[in-house]
């Protein structure tokens, strides 16, 4: 569990537009994403995470397009506002060494899931069964 704690930046991202498509993202907002994320990697300046765990509290801070905290017990449903405005509840478990996160809203669900393969740490988001899979590398 410890292993996946720490800085993180993105070096790889796959399906990310098909993903957004399928949480009804529109257009305008998916091609902002599409583009900064192009540009992040163009520059070499890609999105950032930073994981931690205090007792039974997760805590992920987010540098990707904006700052965000977000901080909760494990096994405790909270409300929470996705990044594209849509509001949910959202629920952090782990299920052996990977952390799992089920955002459920506006008729939506989402379920994550964040692990170590070998150095890296993969980040797979699905919904109506399309599914991201964003890559990062410890910093």
């Amino acid at each position: 569990m410890e292993a996946i704690c720490g800085d993180w930046m993105l070096c790889g991202s796959d399906n990310l537009t098909a993903y957004l498509v399928a949480l009804n993202v529109t257009e305008e907002n998916i091609k902002k994403v599409t583009d900064a994320q192009e540009e992040a990697f163009k520059s070499g300046d890609t999105p950032k995470v930073q994981i931690s765990k205090d007792g039974d509290t997760m805590t992920i801070k987010s540098h990707a397009w904006g700052d965000r905290v977000t901080s909760a017990k494990l096994g405790e449903t909270f409300e929470h506002t996705a990044m594209d405005g849509r509001k949910g509840k959202l629920t952090y478990s782990m299920e052996g060494n990977t952390l799992l996160e089920v955002f459920e809203g506006e008729g939506l669900i989402s379920m994550n899931r964040r692990w170590i393969q070998e150095d890296k740490l993969v980040y797979t988001l699905t919904a109506k069964g399309i599914t991201t899979t964003r890559v990062y590398k410890k910093q």
